[in-house]
């Protein structure tokens, strides 16, 4: 697979979450990245979302912090970097759902050029035309 991989917050939480209705798929995906090296990125915000999730929501702080771990071995991409697009963004898509997360990781992808998102989230799956990535799942 060419280019880098983006990792989103519902990838992130399916990964570590043996609950999660994801669990299964997404692990199967993330031995087929390590395995074969590919380039892995996500951003600051998606790291502190998935973190906040596993931590708060579930209850587990030690998967967190496992998250954390694992984020040390991938590119974490700058939120600061897109941010004032993805404001924008946010303000020009008032028909979506979409989050400021979100936003904020659709214009790092292009930014990037990631060609690939692996994800969960619907609003994924409706942004991958406009900014010009393809989602894993």
């Amino acid at each position: 697979m060419a280019g880098v991989i983006f990792v989103d917050a519902s990838a992130w939480v399916a990964l570590l979450y043996p609950n999660d209705k994801n669990h299964g798929r997404v692990a199967l995906l993330w031995k087929e990245m390590v395995d074969n090296d590919w380039p892995l990125c996500t951003t600051n915000w998606t790291l502190y979302e998935a973190a906040t999730f596993l931590s708060c929501r579930a209850g587990r702080h030690d998967w967190a912090m496992r998250l954390l771990a694992l984020a040390e071995n991938i590119t974490v991409l700058s939120a600061d970097e897109v941010e004032l697009e993805a404001v924008s963004t946010f303000r020009d898509h008032g028909d979506k759902r979409w989050s400021m997360v979100d936003c904020v990781n659709f214009h790092a992808l292009r930014k990037h050029g990631c060609q690939h998102a692996v994800a969960f989230d619907k609003n994924f799956q409706q942004a991958q035309e406009e900014f010009g990535f393809n989602v894993l799942h």
